[in-house]
């Protein structure tokens, strides 16, 4: 419940991200928007990564909805 920090977000796994994206799809987002999401994420967490040594491979290795 609290603001996120860089360690929170830095221990993001995989599962996490994908849970994200299906409580998304539950929403009535579709596949395009999801997409969408998901590659603002990453493009934050790149961010992250050059800036702040977080590590983007969770996100990197999460598949775009189909």
């Amino acid at each position: 419940g609290a603001e996120p920090d860089l360690a929170a977000l830095g221990g993001l796994r995989q599962a996490d991200i994908r849970a994200w994206l299906a409580h998304q799809a539950t929403l009535g987002h579709g596949a395009a928007t999801r997409a969408r999401h998901l590659a603002a994420v990453r493009g934050f967490f790149r961010f992250l990564a050059r800036h702040h040594g977080i590590d983007d491979t969770a996100v990197g290795l999460t598949a775009i909805p189909a």
